[in-house]
C-alpha cells in the first residue's frame, strides 16, 4: 500500500474524529465580517438549541511546509454552531497527500486513494467564498456532499 494511501486513512479517521467534536480545539468567538453587505447578511449564522452544525468558510492546498516538502495538504476551515455546549469555535481539517501541483489534482488523486475523503460534516452549510471556488475549479461537488450534508443546506434548512 502507498504511503499516500495510507496517509489519507489516517486522516480520514481524524476527519472523522474532528467532525464528530472529539477534537475540538482553541475555542473562541468568531467574526463573521465580509466585506460584502449583502454576502454578510447572507451569511450570519446563530447558535440553535441542541443542535450543532457546521459553516465551510474556506478550503486551499498548502504546498509551502518546510518541514515537509514532499507534502501537499488541503486545508478545510470550519466554524462549529454548537447549540448543545452553546458555543462557536474554529474547527480546521488537513488531509495530507504526495505532493501536486494544483488543489485540482489533490482533490483528484484523493477521490480515487480515499472517495469518502472530501465528504463534509454532517449538517454542513458551505460558504458563498467556498461555493465560488469550486464552480472556478470546476470541482464535482457530488464528491462532498451527503444525505447528512445535502447540497444546497441552508441556514433555514438545519
Amino acid at each position: 500500500m502507498k504511503i499516500s494511501k495510507i496517509i489519507a486513512l489516517f486522516v480520514c479517521g481524524l476527519v472523522l474524529l474532528n467532525c464528530m467534536g472529539c477534537s475540538k480545539t482553541n475555542e473562541k468567538s468568531i467574526d463573521n465580517s465580509n466585506t460584502n453587505s449583502e454576502s454578510q447578511a447572507a451569511e450570519e449564522y446563530k447558535l440553535k438549541p441542541n443542535l450543532t452544525f457546521y459553516v465551510l468558510k474556506d478550503e486551499y492546498l498548502e504546498n509551502n511546509d518546510v518541514n515537509n516538502p514532499n507534502i501537499s495538504q488541503l486545508i478545510r476551515i470550519f466554524i462549529c454552531y454548537d447549540g448543545v455546549k452553546n458555543s462557536i469555535y474554529p474547527d480546521t481539517v488537513s488531509l495530507a497527500l504526495d505532493k501536486v501541483n494544483t488543489i485540482e489534482e489533490f482533490k483528484m488523486k484523493l477521490i480515487s486513494d480515499s472517495p469518502k475523503a472530501l465528504k463534509l460534516p454532517p449538517k454542513t452549510i458551505v460558504s458563498n467564498k467556498v461555493l465560488n471556488q469550486w464552480k472556478s475549479q470546476n470541482y464535482d461537488d457530488s464528491n462532498s456532499y451527503s444525505d447528512e450534508s445535502p447540497k444546497g443546506l441552508t441556514y433555514s434548512k438545519i
